[in-house]
């Protein structure tokens, strides 16, 4: 499983972004580099978005957070703050329950779902060459 990871730069405490449905890491290309003097700034794409891996299976919540959470491991972060967009509210959540310890701060970007309705969401699919 291999995710997009964008590395921003910059000095001090990880900030990791995290898009919402449909978009990658880049949609924080803008955003992101405004907080480099004082963190250094990821921004990453989930499975079955853009350059990441596309699975069949692997879109449930808890695996989702995990992905974060490796993530994390990979690039040496042990504490961060994340910061989730939209449905990345929920993956923000699950990781903040079960990894609190990694957790410096959850900030949620506009993230408020019915989730009674989630299951009725498209599976995704790789984009045609």
């Amino acid at each position: 499983m291999e995710l997009e990871v964008l590395d921003h730069g910059g000095h001090g405490p990880a900030l990791v972004f995290l898009a919402g449905m449909g978009n990658t890491g880049h949609v924080f290309d803008e955003l992101a580099p405004r907080f480099t003097t004082h963190r250094h700034v990821w921004a990453l794409t989930r499975r079955g978005v853009g350059a990441s891996s596309w699975p069949e299976q692997g879109y449930d919540t808890a695996t989702l957070g995990l992905d974060v959470v490796h993530a994390l491991d990979a690039l040496g972060i042990e504490k961060a703050a994340l910061v989730g967009h939209s449905i990345a509210g929920t993956e923000l959540t699950w990781v903040g329950i079960h990894f609190p310890q990694r957790i410096e701060r959850l900030i949620y970007l506009d993230a408020a779902y019915a989730r009674a309705e989630l299951k009725d969401l498209p599976s995704p699919s790789p984009p045609t060459p």
